[in-house]
């Protein structure tokens, strides 16, 4: 597996792992109807805009695409990361974090941020994150999704 930039032609199977990673890695945290309005936001101009403003990563293995990870260089903050349900618990999740903070030190961050949706909490405790507390991400519905503040920070 190799982690690299990603590219314009990644971003249609990138909106693949975001919805399939939503819909099967989430299920157990949120409701149908929260699922259904989070995967209706997502949209392919939104892809465009995150490659053009943030450093966006793709896991890659082979010729196939596992995972990809957001980190926006000008706040420190981690937008996302996403791993095919396929590739879960494959140590995809981790390559990607790891190279996402690795580009957050080379940016000069002491620290990072997310947003963890529920089911991921624990994914990155284990990784040194420590919970700042509960928030919530407003979809363009308005329906709110609970997720949970994270920091770590680097060495």
């Amino acid at each position: 597996m190799i982690i690299r930039q990603a590219t314009s032609n990644d971003l249609a199977r990138i909106g693949e792992i975001h919805r399939q990673s939503i819909l099967e890695l989430c299920k157990t945290h949120y409701t149908p109807a929260q699922l259904a309005d989070w995967t209706s936001a997502l949209r392919p101009a939104a892809y465009e805009a995150l490659l053009a403003s943030h450093r966006m990563i793709a896991a890659e293995d082979g010729a196939e695409l596992l995972g990809f990870g957001v980190f926006d260089p000008n706040t420190g903050l981690i937008n996302a990361t996403y791993v095919d349900p396929s590739a879960a618990r494959r140590g995809v999740g981790r390559a990607l974090l790891t190279a996402l903070e690795n580009q957050a030190r080379a940016a000069s961050f002491g620290e990072v941020r997310l947003n963890a949706t529920l089911n991921a909490v624990g994914f990155y405790a284990r990784l040194g994150y420590v919970s700042r507390g509960r928030e919530s991400n407003r979809l363009p519905s308005g329906v709110d999704l609970p997720c949970e503040m994270m920091r770590k920070h680097l060495a």
